[in-house]
This record gives C-alpha cells, sequence and structure tokens, in this order.
C-alpha cells in the first residue's frame, strides 16, 4: 500500500510541571503533570475537536502520557508511545533557572537564547541531533498507524522542533515558533517534511 504524502496532524504540547511552573530547564528529566498544568490540558483538550482521531502518538516522559492519555479518553483512540519522541537532553544545564544558567554559562547560554541550533549545552545534545531522532521516528509511526488524522503529544522544545518542520520553518525560528504556538493545534503536515535540516557548526560552553 503507498504511503500517505500528508497527514492531518492534532499537534500537542504537553502541559506543564512543577519545573515548569519555577522556570528551570527540564530537558529530559521525566516529570508528571502539576495540578495546575492538569488543569490547563483539559481546558486546552476540551477545546479541540478531536473526532475521528484514531492515534494519539507520545514521548516517554510521565507529562506527555498524562496528556496523550487525557487526550486519548476524550477522543476515544489509542496511545503509543515512542521513546524516539522524548526531549531534547540538555546536559548540565537541566534544572538551572535563568539566573544559575546566566552565572554558570553566560556565552553558551546567551548564544542559545539567541540561535539554539548553534549551541550544544554541555553533555547534553544539539537541536540537530534531537531533530535526527524525533523526526524520522514521527515519519515512520504515522506510516506505520495508516491513519488520515493523529495526534502526537511533545514537550516544549520537541514540539517546537515538529512545528518547525510542519510549518517549513528554519529552526533557528524555534523560539518565537515555540512562542507562537497554542497548546494544540490541527496541521496539515506534508510527510517529506519530516527530514532534519543539516546540522550547523556548533559552539560549546
Amino acid at each position: 500500500m503507498a504511503k500517505r504524502q500528508t497527514f492531518r496532524l492534532l499537534l500537542v504540547r504537553s502541559g506543564a510541571t512543577a519545573w515548569d511552573e519555577a522556570e528551570r530547564l527540564q530537558g529530559d528529566n521525566d516529570l508528571p503533570l502539576s495540578d495546575a498544568g492538569k488543569a490547563e490540558t483539559a481546558a486546552a483538550l476540551q477545546a479541540i475537536d478531536a473526532e475521528d482521531l484514531a492515534v494519539v502518538l507520545t514521548g516517554p516522559d510521565e507529562a506527555s502520557r498524562q496528556t496523550a492519555a487525557m487526550l486519548a479518553e476524550r477522543a476515544g483512540a489509542r496511545t503509543r508511545k515512542l521513546d524516539a519522541l522524548t526531549e531534547i537532553d540538555l546536559g548540565l544545564w537541566e534544572g538551572l533557572v535563568e539566573r544559575e544558567l546566566r552565572d554558570r554559562y553566560a556565552k553558551a547560554f546567551g548564544a542559545w537564547e539567541e540561535d539554539p541550533t548553534g549551541v550544544t549545552p554541555p553533555d547534553g545534545e544539539t537541536i540537530a541531533e534531537s531533530a535526527e531522532r524525533l523526526l524520522p521516528a514521527l515519519r515512520k509511526a504515522l506510516d506505520k498507524a495508516g491513519a488520515e488524522q493523529a495526534a502526537v503529544v511533545l514537550r516544549p522544545v520537541a514540539h517546537a522542533i515538529v512545528r518547525c518542520r510542519v510549518l517549513g520553518r528554519p529552526m533557528t525560528d524555534l523560539w518565537p515558533v515555540l512562542e507562537e504556538a497554542p497548546a494544540c493545534e490541527w496541521l496539515e503536515a506534508d510527510r517529506d517534511r519530516f527530514e532534519p535540516e543539516p546540522a550547523p557548526a556548533q559552539s560549546k560552553s
């Protein structure tokens, strides 16, 4: 059977955790939704049309899985956890707030805010490495699902990476794309978009 060339994709950012609320970089740490995160997620999902949704793909962390379970229950869909959809690994930056990052990693963190594609967090992974893991895995999962419509639940940076590619925006636009994004949105996704961009030169702290 020929693979679908386009998908109608419900892109969902996972609800907030306690670290999100404290403005700590979470990276791929596995934390549950906070109480506020659960309430905000429930409200966002209630406002979305989830009819005819067959599958909800989700990252492996607890916040994403909880968000996916809430969506799946509302839509009557099944969930599928994919380890490759984990959030970016931010290495030694994880758990730190902005003040600590500026004190300890001033140059690298400043560059990260300006253009995250040009920086490797110490002991972490690059945006390009994260994209190379996320995008082909998502395309393969969508092909396997064989459904015209599917949902994917991701943590914020992973969510922004996928949104950039679906919208045809460069990864240098990652932060604006993240800030502009609603918690849930339907997008028309071209299968060929799920190809990572060539990796740029990286700077280290």
